[in-house]
């Protein structure tokens, strides 16, 4: 499991706002889906849980041994543990001069990533064919299929992805749900993965081993009526 406990996230401004409020759950593994209105914090919680913000209060305890909890603790452990971890934010902000192939290749060199999984990812996203495009020239479903893609260089157990179905084309939608299915298998197998999927799809729903629904930062223990409850 991965424990989140006590989660306070606030953003400042006149007044404060608070995107997470003292939040505490528990993420099993496999594929769990975050639900809930636009502003609800879904994104807040991906992001601390990719690391990549701290919280005001509160800590992520992940499965893994060598790595401590994030939020309250110190450094040491944080590049032990984000080579565990794929994030793909809703907007991306990238370097468009990059090719698909070299971008894929600079990241997986910062990133320690064994040289094959750049060609074995660029076959599995269909981007074999444009591999040589610059990101600027590509369409906006392959554009989303690159940044999936990235994401996975690292072959993550913590798989934390927002939106992931926003812009992404046919063939992109086939991959993902391929690959959201190798995390459940995974995760039946007795493996420690995770995948952690903020969307508003209902393609995805099939493929959830639980579903959390947020509002107002808070953990919404009915969900909506009629579409299940959280996990």
């Amino acid at each position: 499991m991965i424990a989140v406990e006590s989660l306070t996230v606030v953003y400042p401004g006149r007044p404060p706002r608070r995107a997470l409020q003292d939040l505490t759950l528990r993420i099993p593994p496999g594929v769990t889906l975050v639900r809930g209105p636009a502003g609800a914090g879904k994104s807040t919680l991906l992001r601390v849980l990719a690391t990549l913000l701290v919280p005001d209060r509160g800590q992520v305890r992940y499965p893994w041994p060598e790595c401590g909890p994030w939020g309250d603790m110190g450094p040491w452990h944080l590049p032990r543990l984000r080579t565990r971890i794929g994030y793909v934010p809703q907007d991306g902000r990238l370097d468009l001069s990059l090719t698909v192939e070299g971008g894929l290749e600079y990241l997986a060199a910062l990133r320690g990533a064994p040289g094959e999984a750049v060609a074995a990812l660029l076959a599995r996203w269909e981007l074999w064919p444009v591999r040589k495009r610059r990101l600027r020239e590509l369409s906006a479903g392959e554009l989303r299929r690159w940044l999936l893609a990235q994401s996975q260089l690292a072959a993550p157990d913590l798989w934390v992805l927002d939106e992931p179905s926003q812009g992404l084309d046919a063939p992109g939608m086939v991959t993902l749900r391929r690959e959201l299915t190798g995390y459940l298998q995974a995760a039946r197998s007795g493996r420690a993965v995770y995948a952690v999927v903020a969307t508003h799809d209902d393609r995805l729903d099939d493929l959830a081993t639980a579903t959390v629904w947020l509002d107002g930062g808070r953990l919404r223990l009915d969900g909506p009526p009629g579409e299940g409850r959280p996990g």
